[in-house]
């Protein structure tokens, strides 16, 4: 590396040209990547977001924003500072889904930017053995950097919301590295900001997902094969960094011990065997090998089936450990690529070694941060091949790269075309049929729809959304004990299934078994305290049983759930008008009708009050409004006309 004598110009300094490049090259790579996503900043919510951001009531609030829900195995579980950011979008634009996959790309955008200073700041360190010196180095960050930004496999870590985890995940992991290799320079003045930020960006990141356990090792190593040489040398130089970012493994510990195992889904009590998992990432790390090289086809769920055939994992199983080898041989003689081959493997471990991830045994979007490694051979080999072409060769590779992630991104335009695309390409994935059914029902296609959850439940008979999704369509077609059937069947498979069980409980309330849909409704809100609808007819029931006062507490719940629905203040104001507390009633008819002005019972039950109150006018005004809104509302009717005769006798002499 050149370094400045004293008094005397950097012999490196950038000509103006060059710094007009090195000022362009961040912008390219910011709108290279913005406009390869673009098309799918309209997606909807799909798969697990229902449970991250729609369903999520931890998100409604700052004050519960960094304390998301914790044994459930939602995405956001054990992971404080995703659920901040969804927070943040909730409170910017609510559910539109569209400021969801802003920031999504945003992160993504700033990903590559880090992408670039790091490989920049390595390729600076180590330009002799390979070649690579000054403008040329960072050329090869720059193709880099625009390489993974644009390649397809990244899509299912961009565009599908809840993988916001990776996403930042990855963004800290690689500000964490930038900021040692800042540090470790220490050319401007800065003393210990960076390191301070590394280890602060560290902690964010290990709030953010479990991968990020891979920062501290990868740091240390980053620290031996480029600035200081040996291990001695590094803790002897920045011991103090390298404890600090040892420290943060305790706030990850802390995290994952409080989801259980990511809600019993993942570790090894999640009924997957260690070792048929273990076969199963040969097939699934295999084929992200060869999704890097030739992304396609390219699936956003493969479901739970294990691959452990002999013809699926043998040469994966054999190139996977002929390149753990290498990374081990070159980590002991301390070369770059066996830093490289520690990012690979490193980040991967977490999901895709010996302990099961139960719910999703393959997942493109574990690739994103480990592609940067396979990205860089890449590109290293097209300079070593292409010569004075790399930058025409680089650029079109990418340009061809950037093409492939915007037909990909079409697939997100709708729930129905994510999923079709899925069981085309994965006809054995009784989920992805599940979810396709789903999507044709919310369509109205109800024939397509069964077709495609019956073939699900055939696929997979324990698969609960899906027996579920079968009672909707079964109850709105008037087939009550067929629906009945279905939840019974969703509940078998899941008992803490709280729609299946609310659903459930509304038959049995049809049927004027209200003793027994009491604990359904119970047992519904304790599995799952977000669903609101569920508190809002627990409400409702108690107040049936004259329990008026727990009937209070149930629907005031329902309201500080979603005080943005209408429904759970009418329930609660008819609770308060039984109990007699009229001014409370009011105002929480009022709130209803601010949100949705055309209840007309609401109206109906606010004019009782005002006309009780003596506000006679006002009264007649919101029994006017009800009956424009419904004419047919008989009691209202009577009352207007009973008013309006009082109203008549008192005004006449």
């Amino acid at each position: 590396m050149k370094r400045r004598g004293p008094g005397r110009a950097a012999p490196d300094a950038p000509a103006p040209g060059r710094s007009f490049a090195r000022i362009l090259q961040p912008v390219v790579l910011i709108l290279a990547v913005v406009l390869a996503y673009s098309g799918g900043l309209g997606g909807p919510f799909v798969f697990d977001d229902s449970d991250t951001v729609v369903n999520n009531p931890t998100i409604r609030s700052f004050a519960t924003a960094f304390a998301p829900p914790q044994a459930d195995g939602a995405t956001v579980s054990g992971r404080p500072v995703v659920n901040a950011s969804l927070a943040l979008n909730f409170a910017v634009g609510g559910l539109e889904v569209t400021g969801y996959h802003v920031a999504n790309l945003a992160f993504h955008a700033a990903a590559v930017l880090l992408v670039f200073g790091v490989t920049r700041r390595l390729f600076a360190r180590i330009g002799g053995p390979l070649n690579v010196q000054d403008d040329t180095g960072r050329t090869y960050a720059f193709l880099v950097a625009l390489a993974w930004g644009l390649h397809p496999l990244q899509t299912s870590a961009v565009t599908y919301v809840s993988q916001r985890a990776e996403l930042l995940a990855t963004l800290f992991l690689l500000l964490t590295l930038y900021s040692f290799l800042r540090h470790a320079d220490r050319r401007d003045g800065a003393g210990p900001a960076w390191a301070v930020a590394a280890v602060c960006a560290c902690l964010l990141g290990m709030a953010s997902k479990e991968v990020m356990a891979a920062a501290p090792l990868l740091v240390l190593l980053a620290d031996r094969a480029f600035v200081s040489g040996s291990f001695t040398a590094a803790f002897r130089r920045h011991r103090v960094l390298h404890a600090g970012l040892a420290l943060t493994w305790i706030l990850l510990l802390w995290l994952a011990l409080g989801t259980e195992g990511r809600g019993r889904t993942a570790g090894f009590n999640a009924g997957v065997s260690p070792f048929d998992y273990l076969l199963t990432q040969c097939w699934a790390i295999g084929r992200y090998l060869q999704l890097a090289v030739w992304p396609r086809p390219l699936v956003f769920d493969y479901g739970i089936e294990l691959h452990t055939g002999i013809t699926e994992v043998l040469l994966p199983g054999i190139v996977l450990l002929a390149l753990l080898g290498c990374t081990v041989v070159a980590l002991v003689r301390n070369r770059p690529i066996g830093f490289a081959g520690a990012v690979f493997f490193g980040v991967l471990a977490p999901s895709s070694s010996l302990v099961p991830v139960a719910t999703q045994v393959a997942a493109e979007h574990r690739m994103y941060l480990p592609l940067v490694v396979l990205v860089t051979l890449a590109v290293l080999a097209i300079g070593r091949s292409a010569g004075r072409w790399m930058i025409p060769a680089g650029l079109a590779w990418a340009v061809a790269l950037g093409g492939a992630t915007m037909q990909r991104n079409i697939d997100y335009r709708s729930e129905e075309a994510i999923w079709a695309d899925t069981v085309a390409k994965m006809p054995t994935n009784g989920r992805a049929f599940g979810n396709l059914g789903k999507a044709l029902s919310e369509l109205g296609r109800e024939q397509e729809a069964v077709v495609a959850l019956e073939e699900a439940v055939r696929l997979r008979p324990d698969l609960a959304s899906a027996h579920y999704n079968l009672g909707l369509i079964r109850y709105e077609a008037g087939q009550i004990a067929a629906a009945e059937r279905h939840y019974l069947d969703a509940l078998a498979a899941d008992p803490s299934y709280g729609s299946a069980r609310l659903n459930l409980a509304v038959i049995l309330l049809q049927r004027g078994e209200l003793a027994l849909a009491l604990p359904e409704l119970e047992r519904a809100v304790g599995d799952s305290p977000g669903l609101v609808e569920a508190w809002v007819v627990l409400g409702n029931t108690l107040a049936q049983l004259g329990r008026l006062d727990e009937a209070e507490l149930r629907h005031r719940e329902a309201v500080r759930l979603a005080p943005q629905l209408a429904n759970a203040h009418y329930n609660l104001g008819n609770v308060l008008f039984q109990m007699r507390r009229s001014d409370e009633a009011m105002a929480a008819y009022r709130t209803s009708l601010e949100l949705e002005p055309a209840n007309a019972f609401a109206h109906y039950y606010l004019g009782i009050i005002l006309l009780g109150d003596d506000r006679v006018s006002e009264g007649i005004a919101e029994l006017r409004a009800a009956l424009a809104i419904d004419p047919r509302l008989q009691p209202a009717r009577e009352l207007l006309d009973r008013a309006l005769a009082a109203e008549a006798q008192t005004a006449s002499p």
